[in-house]
Protein backbone atom coordinates (compact mmCIF):
# COMPACT_ATOMS: atom_id res chain seq x y z
CA UNK A 1 0.00 0.00 0.00
CA UNK A 2 1.06 3.61 -0.47
CA UNK A 3 0.28 7.01 1.04
CA UNK A 4 -2.65 7.61 -1.31
CA UNK A 5 -4.22 4.33 -0.16
CA UNK A 6 -3.95 5.42 3.47
CA UNK A 7 -5.63 8.74 2.71
CA UNK A 8 -8.42 6.96 0.84
CA UNK A 9 -9.10 4.67 3.80
CA UNK A 10 -9.07 7.64 6.18
CA UNK A 11 -11.49 9.56 3.94
CA UNK A 12 -13.99 6.71 3.93
CA UNK A 13 -13.75 6.29 7.68
CA UNK A 14 -14.03 10.03 8.38
CA UNK A 15 -17.25 10.27 6.36
CA UNK A 16 -18.69 7.03 7.77
CA UNK A 17 -18.12 7.95 11.39
CA UNK A 18 -19.50 11.49 11.07
CA UNK A 19 -22.46 10.78 8.76
CA UNK A 20 -25.00 9.92 11.44
CA UNK A 21 -27.88 10.24 8.97
CA UNK A 22 -26.20 7.90 6.45
CA UNK A 23 -26.71 10.57 3.80
CA UNK A 24 -23.53 9.85 1.84
CA UNK A 25 -23.61 6.04 2.10
CA UNK A 26 -26.60 4.19 3.48
CA UNK A 27 -26.40 0.81 5.18
CA UNK A 28 -26.91 -1.03 1.91
CA UNK A 29 -24.01 0.76 0.21
CA UNK A 30 -21.71 0.07 3.13
CA UNK A 31 -22.60 -3.61 3.25
CA UNK A 32 -22.19 -3.95 -0.51
CA UNK A 33 -18.74 -2.32 -0.38
CA UNK A 34 -17.77 -4.53 2.55
CA UNK A 35 -18.90 -7.71 0.78
CA UNK A 36 -17.03 -6.76 -2.40
CA UNK A 37 -13.83 -5.94 -0.50
CA UNK A 38 -14.00 -9.11 1.58
CA UNK A 39 -14.56 -11.24 -1.52
CA UNK A 40 -11.53 -9.73 -3.29
CA UNK A 41 -9.12 -9.25 -0.36
CA UNK A 42 -9.96 -12.33 1.68
CA UNK A 43 -8.21 -12.31 5.05
CA UNK A 44 -5.77 -9.50 4.16
CA UNK A 45 -7.02 -6.68 6.40
CA UNK A 46 -5.01 -3.90 4.73
CA UNK A 47 -6.14 -4.92 1.26
CA UNK A 48 -9.70 -5.18 2.57
CA UNK A 49 -9.67 -1.62 3.94
CA UNK A 50 -8.15 -0.21 0.76
CA UNK A 51 -10.58 -2.04 -1.52
CA UNK A 52 -13.58 -1.10 0.63
CA UNK A 53 -12.68 2.60 0.77
CA UNK A 54 -12.22 2.72 -3.00
CA UNK A 55 -15.60 1.04 -3.49
CA UNK A 56 -17.34 3.46 -1.13
CA UNK A 57 -15.82 6.60 -2.61
CA UNK A 58 -16.59 5.30 -6.08
CA UNK A 59 -20.27 5.04 -5.11
CA UNK A 60 -20.73 8.75 -4.35
CA UNK A 61 -20.65 11.89 -6.47
CA UNK A 62 -19.69 13.99 -3.47
CA UNK A 63 -16.19 15.56 -3.70
CA UNK A 64 -14.72 13.48 -0.90
CA UNK A 65 -11.20 13.37 -2.33
CA UNK A 66 -10.99 17.08 -3.14
CA UNK A 67 -12.23 18.19 0.28
CA UNK A 68 -10.56 15.67 2.58
CA UNK A 69 -6.82 15.87 2.05
CA UNK A 70 -3.56 16.49 3.85
CA UNK A 71 -1.32 19.53 3.27
CA UNK A 72 0.66 19.25 0.05
CA UNK A 73 4.32 20.23 -0.10
CA UNK A 74 4.85 22.32 -3.28
CA UNK A 75 7.17 20.56 -5.69
CA UNK A 76 8.84 23.84 -6.65
CA UNK A 77 9.91 24.36 -3.03
CA UNK A 78 11.74 21.04 -2.88
CA UNK A 79 13.29 21.45 -6.34
CA UNK A 80 14.48 24.95 -5.51
CA UNK A 81 16.16 23.64 -2.38
CA UNK A 82 18.02 20.97 -4.32
CA UNK A 83 19.21 23.46 -6.94
CA UNK A 84 20.35 25.79 -4.16
CA UNK A 85 22.24 22.92 -2.50
CA UNK A 86 24.15 22.19 -5.70
CA UNK A 87 24.96 25.90 -6.09
CA UNK A 88 26.15 26.14 -2.48
CA UNK A 89 28.52 23.23 -3.05
CA UNK A 90 29.85 24.84 -6.22
CA UNK A 91 30.52 28.12 -4.39
CA UNK A 92 32.05 26.45 -1.32
CA UNK A 93 34.63 24.66 -3.44
CA UNK A 94 35.96 28.04 -4.59
CA UNK A 95 36.18 29.75 -1.18
CA UNK A 96 39.85 30.48 -0.54
CA UNK A 97 40.86 28.60 -3.70
CA UNK A 98 41.61 31.36 -6.21
CA UNK A 99 44.69 29.82 -7.83
CA UNK A 100 45.69 27.24 -5.30
CA UNK A 101 43.78 24.48 -3.56
CA UNK A 102 44.39 24.55 0.17
CA UNK A 103 44.01 20.94 1.22
CA UNK A 104 43.01 21.96 4.75
CA UNK A 105 40.62 24.75 3.72
CA UNK A 106 37.65 25.01 6.08
CA UNK A 107 34.83 24.77 3.43
CA UNK A 108 36.09 21.43 2.14
CA UNK A 109 36.94 20.00 5.55
CA UNK A 110 33.72 21.45 6.94
CA UNK A 111 31.65 19.43 4.46
CA UNK A 112 33.31 16.22 5.61
CA UNK A 113 33.10 17.01 9.34
CA UNK A 114 29.48 18.16 9.21
CA UNK A 115 28.50 15.13 7.17
CA UNK A 116 30.02 12.76 9.73
CA UNK A 117 28.01 14.37 12.54
CA UNK A 118 24.74 14.36 10.60
CA UNK A 119 25.12 10.74 9.47
CA UNK A 120 25.41 9.63 13.10
CA UNK A 121 22.42 11.74 14.16
CA UNK A 122 20.38 10.45 11.21
CA UNK A 123 21.03 6.84 12.16
CA UNK A 124 19.95 7.63 15.71
CA UNK A 125 16.76 9.27 14.39
CA UNK A 126 15.96 6.20 12.29
CA UNK A 127 16.52 3.80 15.17
CA UNK A 128 14.85 5.96 17.83
CA UNK A 129 12.16 8.13 16.19
CA UNK A 130 11.03 11.05 18.34
CA UNK A 131 7.45 11.63 19.47
CA UNK A 132 5.27 14.24 17.81
CA UNK A 133 5.06 17.59 19.58
CA UNK A 134 3.49 21.00 19.31
CA UNK A 135 6.20 21.87 16.80
CA UNK A 136 4.76 19.24 14.46
CA UNK A 137 1.36 20.92 14.73
CA UNK A 138 2.87 24.28 13.75
CA UNK A 139 4.61 22.69 10.76
CA UNK A 140 1.31 21.12 9.67
CA UNK A 141 -0.51 24.45 9.95
CA UNK A 142 2.24 26.14 7.91
CA UNK A 143 1.94 23.66 5.05
CA UNK A 144 -1.86 23.83 5.19
CA UNK A 145 -1.59 27.57 4.54
CA UNK A 146 0.78 26.94 1.63
CA UNK A 147 -1.63 24.36 0.20
CA UNK A 148 -4.47 26.87 0.47
CA UNK A 149 -2.64 29.32 -1.81
CA UNK A 150 -3.05 27.05 -4.79
CA UNK A 151 -6.37 25.44 -3.87
CA UNK A 152 -9.71 26.78 -5.15
CA UNK A 153 -12.47 27.54 -2.70
CA UNK A 154 -14.20 24.39 -1.51
CA UNK A 155 -16.89 25.91 0.66
CA UNK A 156 -19.75 24.47 -1.42
CA UNK A 157 -18.11 21.05 -1.51
CA UNK A 158 -17.51 21.06 2.24
CA UNK A 159 -21.15 21.95 2.85
CA UNK A 160 -22.28 18.76 1.10
CA UNK A 161 -20.21 16.52 3.38
CA UNK A 162 -20.88 15.84 7.07
CA UNK A 163 -19.89 18.92 9.05
CA UNK A 164 -17.42 17.05 11.25
CA UNK A 165 -15.83 15.03 8.44
CA UNK A 166 -12.84 17.37 7.80
CA UNK A 167 -11.97 17.50 11.51
CA UNK A 168 -12.29 13.71 11.78
CA UNK A 169 -10.09 13.21 8.72
CA UNK A 170 -7.45 15.50 10.19
CA UNK A 171 -7.61 13.59 13.48
CA UNK A 172 -7.10 10.28 11.65
CA UNK A 173 -4.22 11.46 9.46
CA UNK A 174 -2.31 14.19 11.33
CA UNK A 175 -0.01 11.95 13.34
CA UNK A 176 0.83 9.74 10.38
CA UNK A 177 1.26 12.77 8.08
CA UNK A 178 3.73 14.37 10.48
CA UNK A 179 5.73 11.16 10.89
CA UNK A 180 5.86 10.73 7.12
CA UNK A 181 6.80 14.38 6.57
CA UNK A 182 9.61 14.13 9.13
CA UNK A 183 11.01 11.05 7.40
CA UNK A 184 10.70 12.56 3.92
CA UNK A 185 12.20 15.84 5.15
CA UNK A 186 15.25 13.95 6.41
CA UNK A 187 15.43 12.22 3.03
CA UNK A 188 15.33 15.61 1.28
CA UNK A 189 18.12 16.86 3.56
CA UNK A 190 20.25 13.82 2.73
CA UNK A 191 19.75 14.46 -0.96
CA UNK A 192 20.56 18.14 -0.43
CA UNK A 193 23.78 17.24 1.40
CA UNK A 194 24.74 14.86 -1.40
CA UNK A 195 24.07 17.63 -3.93
CA UNK A 196 26.28 20.03 -1.96
CA UNK A 197 29.10 17.49 -2.19
CA UNK A 198 28.39 16.85 -5.88
CA UNK A 199 28.38 20.62 -6.48
CA UNK A 200 31.76 20.91 -4.75
CA UNK A 201 33.16 18.08 -6.87
CA UNK A 202 31.78 19.62 -10.06
CA UNK A 203 33.12 23.06 -9.08
CA UNK A 204 36.63 21.75 -8.44
CA UNK A 205 36.76 19.82 -11.70
CA UNK A 206 35.26 22.71 -13.68
CA UNK A 207 37.86 25.17 -12.39
CA UNK A 208 40.61 22.60 -12.77
CA UNK A 209 39.62 22.22 -16.42
CA UNK A 210 40.27 25.87 -17.29
CA UNK A 211 42.87 26.88 -14.70
CA UNK A 212 46.26 25.63 -13.62
CA UNK A 213 45.74 24.86 -9.94
CA UNK A 214 48.44 23.92 -7.49
CA UNK A 215 47.92 22.09 -4.21
CA UNK A 216 49.27 23.59 -0.98
CA UNK A 217 48.46 23.47 2.70
CA UNK A 218 48.97 25.66 5.73
CA UNK A 219 48.07 25.22 9.37
CA UNK A 220 48.81 26.69 12.77
CA UNK A 221 48.17 23.41 14.54
CA UNK A 222 49.82 20.86 12.26
CA UNK A 223 53.43 20.31 11.30
CA UNK A 224 54.52 18.36 8.24
CA UNK A 225 54.38 14.98 9.98
CA UNK A 226 50.92 15.66 11.40
CA UNK A 227 49.62 16.89 8.04
CA UNK A 228 51.02 13.79 6.32
CA UNK A 229 49.31 11.45 8.77
CA UNK A 230 46.02 13.35 8.57
CA UNK A 231 45.88 13.63 4.78
CA UNK A 232 47.15 10.08 4.35
CA UNK A 233 44.37 8.72 6.53
CA UNK A 234 41.71 10.98 4.99
CA UNK A 235 42.46 10.07 1.40
CA UNK A 236 43.36 6.39 1.95
CA UNK A 237 39.88 5.05 0.96
CA UNK A 238 39.80 7.20 -2.17
CA UNK A 239 43.32 6.11 -3.06
CA UNK A 240 42.33 2.45 -2.87
CA UNK A 241 39.25 3.01 -5.03
CA UNK A 242 40.87 5.22 -7.68
CA UNK A 243 44.34 3.68 -7.65
CA UNK A 244 45.88 7.15 -7.29
CA UNK A 245 48.59 7.12 -4.61
CA UNK A 246 48.57 9.86 -1.97
CA UNK A 247 51.83 11.83 -2.62
CA UNK A 248 52.78 12.15 1.03
CA UNK A 249 56.46 12.65 0.22
CA UNK A 250 55.60 16.01 -1.32
CA UNK A 251 53.68 17.30 1.72
CA UNK A 252 56.64 19.19 3.33
CA UNK A 253 57.33 21.19 0.18
CA UNK A 254 53.65 22.09 -0.24
CA UNK A 255 53.42 23.98 3.08
CA UNK A 256 52.88 27.74 3.10
CA UNK A 257 54.45 29.51 6.06
CA UNK A 258 53.94 33.13 7.16
CA UNK A 259 51.88 33.87 4.07
CA UNK A 260 54.77 33.02 1.75
CA UNK A 261 54.39 30.78 -1.26
CA UNK A 262 55.06 27.08 -0.82
CA UNK A 263 58.58 25.94 -1.62
CA UNK A 264 57.45 23.19 -3.99
CA UNK A 265 53.73 23.39 -4.84
CA UNK A 266 52.55 20.47 -6.96
CA UNK A 267 49.88 20.09 -9.59
CA UNK A 268 46.43 19.77 -7.99
CA UNK A 269 45.17 17.19 -10.50
CA UNK A 270 45.70 14.11 -8.33
CA UNK A 271 44.54 15.95 -5.22
CA UNK A 272 41.34 17.09 -6.98
CA UNK A 273 40.64 13.49 -8.00
CA UNK A 274 41.32 12.27 -4.46
CA UNK A 275 39.15 15.00 -2.96
CA UNK A 276 36.31 14.25 -5.37
CA UNK A 277 36.51 10.52 -4.64
CA UNK A 278 36.64 11.20 -0.89
CA UNK A 279 33.52 13.36 -1.04
CA UNK A 280 31.86 10.64 -3.08
CA UNK A 281 32.78 7.88 -0.62
CA UNK A 282 32.30 9.75 2.65
CA UNK A 283 29.43 12.09 1.75
CA UNK A 284 27.53 11.17 -1.40
CA UNK A 285 27.42 7.40 -0.87
CA UNK A 286 26.38 7.48 2.83
CA UNK A 287 23.81 10.16 2.12
CA UNK A 288 22.25 8.19 -0.71
CA UNK A 289 22.12 5.10 1.50
CA UNK A 290 20.42 7.14 4.23
CA UNK A 291 18.12 8.60 1.60
CA UNK A 292 17.01 5.12 0.55
CA UNK A 293 16.55 4.08 4.18
CA UNK A 294 14.41 7.14 4.94
CA UNK A 295 12.27 6.64 1.83
CA UNK A 296 11.75 2.99 2.77
CA UNK A 297 10.86 4.08 6.30
CA UNK A 298 8.43 6.70 4.98
CA UNK A 299 6.69 4.11 2.79
CA UNK A 300 6.14 1.86 5.81
CA UNK A 301 4.61 4.57 8.00
CA UNK A 302 1.10 4.42 6.56
CA UNK A 303 1.15 0.59 6.60
CA UNK A 304 2.17 0.57 10.27
CA UNK A 305 -0.56 3.08 11.05
CA UNK A 306 -3.27 0.83 9.58
CA UNK A 307 -1.81 -2.12 11.48
CA UNK A 308 -2.33 -0.28 14.78
CA UNK A 309 -4.88 -1.51 17.31
CA UNK A 310 -7.31 1.35 16.73
CA UNK A 311 -7.41 0.84 12.94
CA UNK A 312 -7.67 -2.92 13.37
CA UNK A 313 -10.67 -2.39 15.65
CA UNK A 314 -12.22 -0.24 12.90
CA UNK A 315 -11.63 -3.04 10.41
CA UNK A 316 -13.41 -5.50 12.67
CA UNK A 317 -16.34 -3.11 13.05
CA UNK A 318 -16.85 -2.75 9.32
CA UNK A 319 -16.36 -6.49 8.77
CA UNK A 320 -19.29 -7.04 11.10
CA UNK A 321 -21.56 -5.57 8.41
CA UNK A 322 -21.39 -8.86 6.49
CA UNK A 323 -21.93 -12.44 7.54
CA UNK A 324 -19.04 -14.67 8.51
CA UNK A 325 -18.61 -18.39 8.01
CA UNK A 326 -19.41 -19.32 11.61
CA UNK A 327 -22.64 -20.11 13.43
CA UNK A 328 -25.50 -17.58 13.35
CA UNK A 329 -26.42 -15.37 16.29
CA UNK A 330 -29.67 -14.10 17.77
CA UNK A 331 -29.71 -10.58 19.25
CA UNK A 332 -32.50 -9.96 21.76
CA UNK A 333 -33.13 -6.36 22.86
CA UNK A 334 -35.19 -5.06 25.75
CA UNK A 335 -36.52 -1.51 26.04
CA UNK A 336 -34.68 -0.31 22.95
CA UNK A 337 -35.67 0.99 19.50
CA UNK A 338 -34.63 -1.35 16.70
CA UNK A 339 -33.71 1.06 13.91
CA UNK A 340 -31.17 0.17 11.23
CA UNK A 341 -28.32 2.13 12.85
CA UNK A 342 -28.86 0.37 16.17
CA UNK A 343 -28.96 -3.03 14.49
CA UNK A 344 -25.66 -2.28 12.73
CA UNK A 345 -24.13 -1.37 16.08
CA UNK A 346 -25.39 -4.54 17.77
CA UNK A 347 -24.20 -6.57 14.80
CA UNK A 348 -20.74 -5.09 15.46
CA UNK A 349 -21.00 -6.22 19.07
CA UNK A 350 -21.86 -9.75 17.98
CA UNK A 351 -18.96 -9.75 15.53
CA UNK A 352 -16.64 -8.47 18.25
CA UNK A 353 -17.56 -11.35 20.54
CA UNK A 354 -17.81 -14.07 17.86
CA UNK A 355 -15.29 -13.15 15.16
CA UNK A 356 -16.74 -15.65 12.65
CA UNK A 357 -20.41 -14.98 13.41
CA UNK A 358 -22.74 -15.81 10.55
CA UNK A 359 -26.23 -14.42 10.01
CA UNK A 360 -27.41 -12.16 12.83
CA UNK A 361 -31.13 -12.07 13.57
CA UNK A 362 -32.79 -9.39 15.71
CA UNK A 363 -35.81 -9.60 17.95
CA UNK A 364 -37.24 -7.18 20.50
CA UNK A 365 -38.61 -8.34 23.85
CA UNK A 366 -41.84 -6.37 24.48
CA UNK A 367 -41.70 -4.27 27.65
CA UNK A 368 -44.24 -5.41 30.29
CA UNK A 369 -44.72 -8.68 28.38
CA UNK A 370 -41.47 -10.37 29.38
CA UNK A 371 -43.14 -13.40 30.99
CA UNK A 372 -45.33 -14.14 27.97
CA UNK A 373 -42.39 -13.70 25.61
CA UNK A 374 -40.18 -15.98 27.68
CA UNK A 375 -42.80 -18.75 27.70
CA UNK A 376 -42.95 -18.82 23.90
CA UNK A 377 -39.28 -18.13 23.12
CA UNK A 378 -37.08 -20.95 21.88
CA UNK A 379 -33.37 -20.65 20.92
CA UNK A 380 -33.14 -20.17 17.16
CA UNK A 381 -29.33 -19.89 17.09
CA UNK A 382 -26.47 -21.29 19.20
CA UNK A 383 -25.25 -17.77 19.96
CA UNK A 384 -27.48 -15.33 21.83
CA UNK A 385 -26.74 -11.71 22.77
CA UNK A 386 -29.16 -10.02 25.17
CA UNK A 387 -28.99 -6.21 25.08
CA UNK A 388 -30.58 -4.17 27.87
CA UNK A 389 -31.23 -0.43 27.93
CA UNK A 390 -28.83 0.90 30.53
CA UNK A 391 -31.01 3.94 31.16
CA UNK A 392 -33.59 1.68 32.82
CA UNK A 393 -33.18 0.98 36.52
CA UNK A 394 -32.58 -2.80 36.74
CA UNK A 395 -35.13 -4.87 38.64
CA UNK A 396 -34.80 -8.46 39.77
CA UNK A 397 -38.42 -9.22 38.84
CA UNK A 398 -37.95 -8.03 35.25
CA UNK A 399 -34.41 -7.92 33.86
CA UNK A 400 -32.95 -10.64 36.09
CA UNK A 401 -35.82 -13.05 35.53
CA UNK A 402 -35.68 -12.40 31.78
CA UNK A 403 -31.93 -13.07 31.61
CA UNK A 404 -32.26 -16.11 33.86
CA UNK A 405 -35.08 -17.60 31.78
CA UNK A 406 -33.29 -17.07 28.46
CA UNK A 407 -30.05 -18.52 29.86
CA UNK A 408 -31.91 -21.58 31.17
CA UNK A 409 -33.60 -22.30 27.83
CA UNK A 410 -30.33 -21.71 25.96
CA UNK A 411 -28.44 -24.10 28.23
CA UNK A 412 -31.20 -26.70 27.95
CA UNK A 413 -30.89 -26.58 24.17
CA UNK A 414 -27.11 -26.07 23.89
CA UNK A 415 -25.41 -26.67 27.22
CA UNK A 416 -22.06 -25.25 26.06
CA UNK A 417 -23.45 -21.94 24.83
CA UNK A 418 -23.38 -19.11 27.41
CA UNK A 419 -25.77 -16.17 27.23
CA UNK A 420 -23.89 -12.97 26.42
CA UNK A 421 -25.24 -9.78 28.02
CA UNK A 422 -24.53 -6.17 26.96
CA UNK A 423 -25.77 -2.74 28.03
CA UNK A 424 -26.75 -0.04 25.52
CA UNK A 425 -25.66 3.24 27.13
CA UNK A 426 -26.14 5.75 24.30
CA UNK A 427 -29.40 7.18 25.64
CA UNK A 428 -28.04 7.47 29.17
CA UNK A 429 -24.81 9.10 28.02
CA UNK A 430 -26.74 11.74 26.11
CA UNK A 431 -28.98 12.38 29.11
CA UNK A 432 -26.05 12.84 31.51
CA UNK A 433 -23.63 14.49 29.08
CA UNK A 434 -24.01 17.90 30.72
CA UNK A 435 -23.40 16.67 34.26
CA UNK A 436 -19.98 17.11 35.83
CA UNK A 437 -20.32 13.72 37.50
CA UNK A 438 -21.73 12.02 34.40
CA UNK A 439 -19.04 9.33 34.26
CA UNK A 440 -19.47 8.63 37.96
CA UNK A 441 -23.22 8.20 37.47
CA UNK A 442 -22.61 5.81 34.58
CA UNK A 443 -20.22 3.75 36.68
CA UNK A 444 -22.76 3.56 39.50
CA UNK A 445 -25.52 2.49 37.09
CA UNK A 446 -23.24 -0.16 35.60
CA UNK A 447 -22.47 -1.48 39.08
CA UNK A 448 -26.20 -1.64 39.80
CA UNK A 449 -26.79 -3.71 36.65
CA UNK A 450 -23.97 -6.10 37.47
CA UNK A 451 -25.25 -6.53 41.01
CA UNK A 452 -28.77 -7.28 39.74
CA UNK A 453 -27.53 -9.98 37.36
CA UNK A 454 -24.86 -11.29 39.72
CA UNK A 455 -24.80 -15.07 40.03
CA UNK A 456 -26.48 -15.80 36.70
CA UNK A 457 -24.73 -18.05 34.14
CA UNK A 458 -24.12 -15.15 31.75
CA UNK A 459 -21.06 -13.62 30.13
CA UNK A 460 -20.70 -9.84 29.96
CA UNK A 461 -19.66 -8.45 26.59
CA UNK A 462 -16.26 -6.77 26.74
CA UNK A 463 -16.42 -3.62 24.67
CA UNK A 464 -13.63 -2.30 22.46
CA UNK A 465 -12.92 1.39 21.96
CA UNK A 466 -15.39 2.94 19.56
CA UNK A 467 -18.04 0.26 19.97
CA UNK A 468 -20.47 2.64 21.60
CA UNK A 469 -21.05 1.02 24.98
CA UNK A 470 -19.35 0.02 28.14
Amino acid sequence: MNWDDFQQVARARAVEETDAEARIWDGGARRAATEEAKRVAGSNVLAFLIRRSAALIGRTKEPVESVLGVPAIPGWLVSTGWIAAFGIGWVLSAVGQEREINLLALPLMGILAWNAVVVVLSLVALLRPSNESARGERVEQFFRRISAWKSPSTQDAVARLPQKAPAKFQELTSGTWRARLASRFRAWLHLGAALIAIGSIAGMFARGWSRDYHAVWESTLLESNGASRFLGGLFAPASKVTGIPVPLEKIPGMQRVDGKDALAPVSARDWICLYGATLGLLVVLPRFLLLLMELAHARKISRRALQGAEWQAYARRVLSLVEGAGAPAHVLTHGLPTDAASQDRWRQWAHQHWRDVGHVDFQSVPVAEETEYLESWQPAAPRVLLVFNMSNVPESEIQRELAEGIAAKLHASLSSAPLVVALEDRELRQRWAGFADGEKRLAERLASWRETLNGLPVEWLKMEAGMGSR
